[in-house]
């Protein structure tokens, strides 16, 4: 009986850390540079995420499936139609590739060569700006490709879409979207390292939040 407490408390103590943590991370959000559009807990579907001119900056905190089979997977993007901008980011870019990637629909396809993070959290940014769209992991700058993948407007957020009604899709990711941030403008990369740490960081009120509740449970057995 005590073991199966104690495991029951560790999953608690896991999904509370999670959100709690997540929270950190729009507060963070909310502090610097003014997000165009920002949303935790995203279903796979289609977001109007403003007019986004560029420079530009993408953020997402997603988990992704270990065990994914999918040929491509999208974190953001929509082919050619009225109101979209053609543009994608990928998780993944191509089949069994393991590495993130961009693409200007009907241009080009762009390969990062930065092997990606599966099953686990893992914050992503793509920075937009001077002909280029830079790759953060983690908080830390990873590689850049030379084209500026600026989505806008109508557009797919855990899958890529075809038809503004989102009734055509291509590219869903298999996985957890926690967070997702758009900015119409180039974050810095301190500004990058801090939305990281705000997720993967606790602050010392989360922190106290889950030792109290912690110890809330172990007294509730107790009694």
């Amino acid at each position: 009986m005590k073991r199966k407490f104690l495991t029951v408390s560790l999953v608690l103590a896991l999904s509370a850390g999670a959100s709690a943590t997540l929270l950190d991370w729009e507060d963070e959000v909310a502090i610097g540079t003014p997000a165009a559009y920002s949303d935790t807990n995203v279903t796979p579907g289609v977001y109007d995420i403003g007019a986004i001119s560029g420079p530009a900056s993408y953020e997402f905190i997603v988990n992704a499936n270990p065990d994914e089979q999918e040929v491509s997977m999208a974190l953001m993007g929509a082919r050619s139609f009225e109101g979209a901008a053609p543009f994608g980011l990928k998780f993944e870019q191509w089949n069994n590739t393991m590495t993130y990637g961009a693409t200007a629909f009907g241009v080009a396809d762009y390969d990062y060569g930065v092997a990606n993070v599966l099953g686990e959290d893992v914050h992503l940014a793509f920075v937009a700006a001077e002909g280029a769209t830079a790759l953060y992991v983690n908080g830390a700058w990873a590689g850049s490709i030379d084209a500026e993948i600026i989505p806008s407007g109508i557009t797919g957020i855990g899958l890529g879409i075809s038809t503004v009604d989102g009734s055509e899709t291509f590219d869903p990711f298999d996985g957890t979207v926690m967070g997702v941030a758009v900015y119409n403008s180039a974050l810095s990369a301190d500004e990058i390292a801090a939305h990281s740490n705000a997720f993967f960081i606790p602050e010392p009120a989360t922190m106290l939040m889950l030792g109290l509740g912690g110890l809330a449970l172990i007294r509730r057995r107790k009694a």
